[in-house]
């Protein structure tokens, strides 16, 4: 497997899924297209300066998610083509660059799925796509199979879903069509949602398990009073998805009954 170097923070960002495309000089070769390759973070940052709260401006994740990581394999990823941008409208904001007299010539390497690994494995990067020693792509290997178990083993669909339905509260095999990209982000998203207060320990009201307990609140209605607000209950995980489904259900009844 080759290998593909970045220079920070632009390999942060690519491994977090906030960059689309990498900007080069030059068509992605055939041979690389929709093929994985491992990125590489260099040693020296970019030289123009720009910082992880630059990009974090422009992505909206979290400043502590930037690793700033250098010479080291950070994930695995897919170019699906490339595109020349000499488009003076700057297509791929805010990331694609546009072609100027001093850059004369620029392409768009498209960027597919991308698998983070959970630890980033220090490795020498070089020019172009390079082949990393026998030792790196062991040690990448072993991480990558443990994401592909993962992959297998936790549910994707209920995207985008409402804690705590969803992925890692419904495992099983899945055939959604969502990427893995998308059930990370997902991840993510309930991970943020339980730093909020969104969640707490407690006995739930409906079952009186002792669980992990999830703030549910149905959503307003056109019937209601222009000052009603439902009321909001903490529900472990089964019940949430249960007075959820109930008061779908409820809804859907009462519109097809005004239908008829």
């Amino acid at each position: 497997m080759k290998a593909f170097t970045v220079r920070q923070p632009y390999a942060d960002a690519i491994t977090w899924g906030s960059k689309p495309v990498e900007n080069r000089t030059r068509p992605l070769p055939e041979k690389y297209v929709d093929v994985p390759v491992l990125l590489h973070a260099a040693k020296d940052p970019h030289v123009t300066g720009i910082t992880a709260v630059d990009l974090a401006h422009f992505t909206g994740v979290n400043i502590t998610d930037w690793q700033d990581t250098r010479s080291a394999i950070l994930a695995m990823i897919t170019f699906t083509g490339s595109h020349r941008c000499a488009d003076v409208h700057w297509c791929c904001k805010p990331w694609g660059q546009v072609e100027t007299r001093d850059q004369p010539e620029v392409w768009h390497w498209e960027i597919g799925e991308v698998i983070r690994l959970g630890e980033p494995v220090p490795a020498s990067g070089a020019l172009g796509f390079w082949t990393p020693k026998p030792e790196v792509l062991a040690a990448v290997e072993t991480q990558l199979a443990e994401v592909a178990r993962w992959k297998t083993l936790l549910c994707k669909h209920s995207f985008p879903c409402q804690p705590p339905h969803g992925s890692i509260f419904r495992p099983g095999p899945c055939d959604c069509g969502l990427t893995y990209r998308q059930h990370e982000a997902e991840l993510r998203r309930q991970e943020e949602a339980l730093i909020v207060g969104s969640s707490r320990d407690g006995q739930c009201p409906d079952c009186n398990q002792a669980r992990r307990l999830y703030r549910f609140q149905p959503p307003a209605q056109p019937w209601d009073e222009p000052d009603f607000e439902p009321p909001v209950t903490f529900l472990c995980t089964d019940c949430f998805n249960n007075a959820a489904d109930a008061h779908n259900t409820m809804v859907n009844g009462l519109f097809e009954e005004a239908a008829r």
